[in-house]
């Protein structure tokens, strides 16, 4: 495999590993977070804005 397909590859899965953690964020489950940080994101809005970056990662816009 040449560099260029192996940073391709490196360049669409860093993205997605993002929003998979924030999908879990969004559905509850505190996925590399502790459980305060996850009480915190349910206490507030962040579990939304956590949904809209990984959209935003995986879709490139921003």
């Amino acid at each position: 495999m040449t560099v260029g397909r192996w940073a391709t590859g490196v360049a669409v899965a860093v993205p997605l590993l993002f929003a998979a953690t924030r999908h879990a964020w969004v559905a509850g489950v505190s996925l590399g977070i502790s459980d305060g940080a996850m009480r915190h994101l349910l206490d507030t809005d962040g579990r939304w804005r956590s949904g809209a970056l990984d959209t935003f990662a995986v879709s490139g816009r921003g």
